[in-house]
């Protein structure tokens, strides 16, 4: 109080005005928003001279009775610089928000995992762009989707993304910039989570993104594996017959692998929570078997597992290529439907003699139709492949050219270290000798 009578009268009521503003932005207040109050930029060297101001970044500055320290004083000065014209009652109030604590610092306002090294996390809408944005203060995340209020909680007046959603927006770091070990982050987040009451939707959450992701960033059996051995399970054969063996993140689709690995992940949490009514190493055998370890490929010498119409993926796929689908809209009786043209080639079929594929607007033949060539069409892949009634699913390239780019994965250094701990299982490695040939 000694350094407010000290100040001139008319400076005084200023910053007794902006008591309120101060207070719900935790001590912190812009240059711009004191301008609004009337407080000059002369005003606020006068204040900051007086010991009751303390610059904390450009433009941004803290009452110096207030602490600053910790990861949570760090995202809500993150948070107030990133708009600096409006109260927060303003930012809260809006439609939408402007920007959300996201990443590892909203996982660590939640209590679930510890906060990541730099500067907090920021989830705002616009254009993606390489690597984000990062200022003095904040690391921004670019979103595709416009943010909502439905998966933000307000901590002490700061809005933060909800675990599942901080997740999400984890699993979009393909590049490891946030998280070294992103595995074995999700899985510190997962028993962290064993007795909260929305451990669904972060087990789902996890699900997704080691469903999607696959081994190339999140290895999923890395979570599975360090969860299960905090739950006691720490059998090196069971782990090497159920989630290490055999490659099961290759048998199934996206949407069987998020079912498979949020069920495993459930199972395992429950015990952790000591509510397991079974043994989490008999309930993990019981689940890859009703899974998947009962089906093989039905192509002879297959030794991969079913994932569609008992075949592996990429028996699935070659099947859906060579055949020719029927048209639902073309004229006749539904069984006797026979194939009609579509532009040069039959409705659903990619034509593909191995090395070229033709396209079906102009006849011409290339290795593979690229977004530049569909251009020309004035169409884009989805476009050409629903117009010719090609699923989605159905690459736009030649075998040739598809089997060189397994070929390449499967022998580089990165993919052939995922099968360190089981060198006897399958792998894209084992090609036939013609395609090795074929490639060098």
């Amino acid at each position: 109080m000694n350094a407010v009578s000290a100040l001139p009268a008319m400076l005084a009521r200023k910053w007794a005005d902006t008591t309120s503003l101060r207070a719900a932005q935790w001590g912190l207040v812009t240059s711009t928003q004191f301008q609004q109050h009337g407080v000059t930029r002369s005003d606020q060297l006068r204040l900051r001279n007086a010991g009751l101001l303390v610059p904390v970044a450009n433009g941004v500055m803290r009452e110096a009775d207030r602490a600053g320290e910790g990861f949570l004083a760090a995202a809500q000065l993150a948070w107030v610089s990133a708009v600096r014209d409006l109260t927060p009652a303003q930012r809260l109030s809006a439609p939408r928000p402007d920007c959300v604590v996201t990443g590892t610092t909203a996982l660590a306002v939640h209590g679930l995992a510890r906060p990541g090294e730099g500067l907090p996390q920021l989830a705002v809408t616009r254009p993606r762009t390489i690597g984000g944005r990062t200022t003095t203060t904040t690391r921004y995340l670019y979103r595709s989707a416009v943010l909502s209020w439905e998966d933000v909680v307000i901590v002490d007046g700061l809005p933060v993304f909800t675990p599942a959603a901080a997740i999400r927006d984890l699993g979009q770091d393909n590049r490891g910039h946030l998280v070294d070990d992103l595995a074995g982050y999700f899985a510190g987040i997962a028993v962290a989570a064993a007795d909260r009451p929305d451990r669904e939707s972060i087990v789902a959450a996890i699900a997704s993104c080691g469903a999607r992701l696959r081994p190339v960033v999140c290895d999923v059996r890395t979570i599975l594996d360090r969860v299960y051995r905090e739950a006691g399970v720490a059998d090196d054969d069971l782990l090497a017959s159920t989630i290490w063996g055999g490659l099961w993140q290759r048998r199934f689709t996206a949407d069987r692998a998020h079912h498979i690995v949020a069920t495993a992940l459930a199972v395992a949490l429950d015990a952790i929570a000591g509510r397991a009514d079974d043994d989490p190493g008999a309930a993990l055998t019981r689940l890859f078997d009703r899974n998947g370890e009962a089906r093989k490929c039905v192509v002879p010498d297959c030794q991969w597992w079913a994932v569609e119409q008992d075949r592996c993926s990429a028996h699935a796929m070659q099947r859906r290529r060579e055949r020719v689908l029927l048209d639902p809209s073309a004229p006749g009786s539904p069984t006797t439907v026979p194939p009609r043209r579509s532009g040069h080639g039959w409705w659903g079929h990619l034509d593909d003699d191995g090395e070229t594929i033709a396209c079906h607007e102009c006849g011409e033949r290339f290795r593979a139709l690229t977004r530049t060539h569909l251009q020309t069409h004035d169409l884009t892949a989805r476009e050409y492949k629903q117009r010719h009634g090609i699923e989605q699913r159905i690459g736009l390239v030649s075998t040739e050219i598809r089997e060189l780019r397994q070929h390449l994965v499967a022998t580089s250094p990165r993919s052939s270290e995922r099968f360190r701990r089981n060198p006897d299982a399958p792998r894209l490695a084992d090609l036939p000798p013609p395609l090795e040939d074929r490639s060098h």
